[in-house]
Formats: C-alpha cells, structure tokens, sequence
C-alpha cells in the first residue's frame, strides 16, 4: 500500500511533507508514498533527495517505494540518477493524446518497472485497450487507464467490467 503526499513543486515545507509521511507510516504501515506535483527542475534535487532519504528511513525495512509525479515527463533522469524517486510516472493525460505520445530518449536506458504512465479519458473498453498496448511499446512498466475526465478524472472506481478488462489488457 502507498501513502500519498504532495510536495507543490517543491515549494512545500519539507517538514510538512515528511509529518504526513510519518502519517502514514503509523497509521498505515504503507510500504512506499506517492510524491505528487514533484518538480522536474534539477535545482530541487537536494529537497527530493533529502525527502527520499527520509521516506526510506521511515519505512525501516529498506525497502519503502518512492513514485514520484512531477505530472510530466522530465528532460532528464536527475530524478532517478540522484535518488529523488525509484519510479516516475512520465506520462499523465488524455487517451487521445497518450496513443501520438513518445517518451524522451532517456527513457529506453531503464527497465519498463521504473515507469508510471496515467490515461485518462478513455471512455470505451477499445479505447482503454489501445492505451494499454502502447504502454507497452513507450517502456511503461505501470498504467493506469480510466474513462474519467477532467476536471477529476480520479474521483470515482471504475465499473467491474472496465476494470477487469483493464486488467487483463494492461
């Protein structure tokens, strides 16, 4: 189970980010956070790190999971390379948009489990579908598709039969 956090580009207090983490921690026992709205710019990488560290000390076990979000994908591999997360999700959209989608170079020079891609408006079972065959072919070892929209697409569990056919077609 992963907590979730999120960290405004960097701009919210560490301190705060790390007592919801805490949270988690003793309320949850989760076993990795999710780090939302994570900046894509290398000057923060002192506050990741520093927050990496932390969140894997937390977890006591060593193995607590970073997924950092910073809602697009980077232009670099700062994020991986400097120990800000052990996961990005480098793909967060629309499904029109997602299927024309290719992820940057870096990208090839990691395993598929490293990535995290998020589809959105993907309001037919064939269109859920086409998503989930493209992750396959842009090094997306995660995926997450629903029919939601925006404003919220988030906000509600998918009906049984979208989900089990995501399942077996992710």
């Amino acid at each position: 189970m992963t907590g979730y956090v999120h960290t405004s580009y960097g701009k919210r207090s560490l301190s705060t980010v790390e007592g919801e983490v805490m949270k988690y921690y003793q309320w949850y026992q989760v076993d990795g956070i999710f780090v939302d709205e994570m900046s894509n710019n290398v000057s923060t990488a002192t506050y990741y790190h520093s927050l990496y560290q932390y969140i894997h000390h937390q977890g006591g076990t060593g193995v607590a999971l970073v997924v950092g979000n910073p809602g697009a994908a980077a232009s670099s591999d700062w994020q991986l390379k400097q120990q800000a997360a052990d996961e990005l999700l480098i793909f967060e959209g629309s499904a029109s948009t997602y299927t024309s989608w290719s992820p940057p170079a870096w990208v090839s020079n990691y395993p598929a489990s490293t990535f995290w891609n998020v589809v959105y408006n993907a309001p037919t079972l064939s269109s859920m579908q086409t998503a989930c065959r493209h992750s396959k072919t842009v090094n997306a070892g995660s995926m997450y598709v629903t029919y939601g929209t925006l404003p919220n697409p988030y906000g509600f569990l998918p009906k049984a039969s979208y989900w089990n056919s995501e399942l077996t077609a992710c």
